[in-house]
């Protein structure tokens, strides 16, 4: 019998911190944070993990580490990859959710070492306008990035980014990363979610449009394989 309720769990989100390096425009949480939350990883966590896996019958546990922003906190993200790996009759899987922007040669090597599958938010052409910066202008961060093994990106729709000028703009990353890895990038899109963010202009979607792209985007992939 095991401490915890039992459960089927695939994910989890492990919330590092509310800290964050930019001030995206769209952000769900910053409407939320009033004060910072505790950062000290309790040990019993691993306990809550790894009785998981074990419920699972043998399927992995995708832990995904999350802000905030999780770069912000990557010695608490080393200790628990590495306290977990030293649980050799536990095997999970990690992944990151990132806005990249803090990400050193270190981090590059670690992730790559632990076969963790790092997703960058970034909204193409729009960056500038919904998060302020960008992570691929500097060439020297640009290189640092496209070293990471497993990488994904991830496009937020709003009235200023449509799905095919998202993933055009993901394109040529791809490009970028394909001539050095043999293989494309990961996307992703997520729709803006309000919770209390103050440029209102960005929720003013064109539903029409996003549908007649999605349609055009689906058809350009059932073209390719069939």
């Amino acid at each position: 019998m095991g401490k915890y309720l039992k459960r089927e769990i695939t994910s989890i989100f492990l919330m590092l911190g509310n800290q964050c390096n930019m001030n995206c425009t769209y952000c769900l949480q910053h409407p939320l944070v009033n004060e910072p939350i505790l950062t000290e990883i309790d040990p019993e966590i691993y306990d809550f993990l790894c009785e998981t896996a074990y419920e699972n019958e043998g399927h992995r546990i995708n832990i995904k580490f999350y802000g905030g922003e999780p770069l912000l906190y990557f010695k608490n993200i080393k200790t628990v990859v590495g306290t977990l790996n030293k649980r050799n009759s536990v095997e999970f899987v990690y992944s990151i959710i990132t806005n990249g922007k803090a990400m050193t040669d270190e981090m590059v090597k670690f992730f790559n070492e632990n076969n963790i599958s790092v997703t960058l938010s970034w909204d193409g052409n729009s960056v500038m306008e919904t998060r302020g910066y960008d992570i691929f202008v500097d060439p020297v961060h640009l290189g640092r990035l496209l070293k990471i093994n497993n990488l994904n990106l991830s496009g937020v729709i709003s009235a200023r980014a449509y799905p095919k000028e998202l993933l055009e703009s993901f394109q040529r990353i791809s490009n970028k990363y394909y001539s050095i890895h043999g293989y494309h990038i990961g996307v992703n899109l997520d729709e803006i979610f309000d919770t209390g963010i103050a440029n209102k202009h960005l929720l003013k979607i064109d539903y029409e449009r996003v549908t007649k792209e999605i349609k055009e985007i689906l058809r350009t992939v059932d073209s390719y394989l069939s």
